[in-house]
C-alpha cells in the first residue's frame, strides 16, 4: 500500500480553483519530484497534503487513513513533516528553541542534533544570525525533530548557493538513509532533484500532465521547454 495517496485533488484559494483533480502515490521510503512552471500549483500541493490548505474535492490518504478533513496538527501526527519555502525559521530563537518548537521530549532534538553536527555548533546562536544554507538545514532538522514519515519540502535550494546546496543535499540523503522517510520535493532546478529522487511529476496549471523516472523527465529538453518556461 502506498504511503501517501491522492484521489483527484482539487483545491480552491480566495475562490480560485488551484489544484485540479491531482492523483498520484508515494510508497513509504520513497522519493518524488513535483517539478513544473512557477504558478503551477506546487507549493499549495504540498500544503494541501500537510493541511494547510483545505481539499475541495478528492480524497488524501496518509498511511491508509482518510486526511481531507483533518486539521493540520493531526495529519502532522500522522507522520508528515512540512519544510516550507523561505525557510521560515524564528530569527528570534536559538538554533535549539527552534527545534525544540515542535519536540515531544528532549531526547528528540538530541537524536536529530547527532545528525546535524553544523547546528550542534550552533544551538546556541539566533536562527536569524544563519546563513540561508545554515537556516536551510535548521528547517530541514526542526521537521525531522519528529522523526515524520513523510517528509514534504518546498524548493530547498531558493537562495542557496551552488556549494552550500550540495552540503544540504548530502544531508538529506544521510537523514533519509537513517530515518527511511518518504519525500515529496518540489524543485525548479533540474541538478538538485536528480540527486535526491527516482521518480518525478509534472505539473501544469493545478495538475498533473507527466510522470516518469527522474533521469528520463529532467533530462528531456521537450519536456523542460514545455513545461519549465
Amino acid at each position: 500500500m502506498a504511503f501517501l495517496e491522492l484521489k483527484n485533488v482539487s483545491a480552491d484559494i480566495l475562490g480560485s480553483r488551484i489544484l485540479n483533480g491531482v492523483s498520484m502515490t508515494v510508497d513509504s521510503g520513497e522519493a518524488v519530484a513535483v517539478v513544473g512552471a512557477n504558478g503551477a500549483g506546487k507549493t499549495t500541493l504540498l500544503r494541501t497534503i500537510s493541511g494547510l490548505v483545505r481539499v475541495s474535492r478528492g480524497d488524501i490518504r496518509i498511511d491508509g487513513r482518510s486526511t481531507a478533513r483533518m486539521p493540520a496538527h493531526r495529519i502532522s501526527r500522522l507522520g508528515v513533516g512540512h519544510v516550507p519555502e523561505g525557510r521560515q525559521v524564528f530569527a528570534a530563537l536559538t538554533v535549539l528553541e527552534n527545534l525544540q518548537v515542535g519536540a515531544r521530549d528532549s531526547a528528540q532534538v538530541d537524536q536529530v542534533l547527532e545528525l546535524f553536527p553544523m547546528l550542534a555548533g550552533k544551538r546556541d546562536a539566533s536562527g536569524g544570525s544563519l546563513s540561508g544554507g545554515q537556516q536551510q538545514m535548521l528547517a530541514l532538522a526542526r521537521a525531522l525533530v519528529p522523526r515524520p514519515r513523510l517528509l514534504l519540502m518546498d524548493e530547498p535550494s531558493l537562495g542557496i548557493a551552488p556549494a552550500a546546496m550540495e552540503e544540504i543535499i548530502a544531508v538529506i540523503k544521510q537523514t533519509q538513509a537513517a530515518l527511511d522517510y518518504a519525500m515529496v520535493l518540489v524543485e525548479q532546478t533540474s541538478w538538485v532533484a536528480l540527486e535526491l529522487v527516482e521518480r518525478v511529476c509534472v505539473m501544469q496549471r493545478g495538475s498533473l500532465v507527466a510522470e516518469g523516472p527522474a533521469a528520463e523527465i529532467l533530462t528531456h529538453d521537450n519536456l523542460i521547454s514545455a513545461y519549465f518556461t
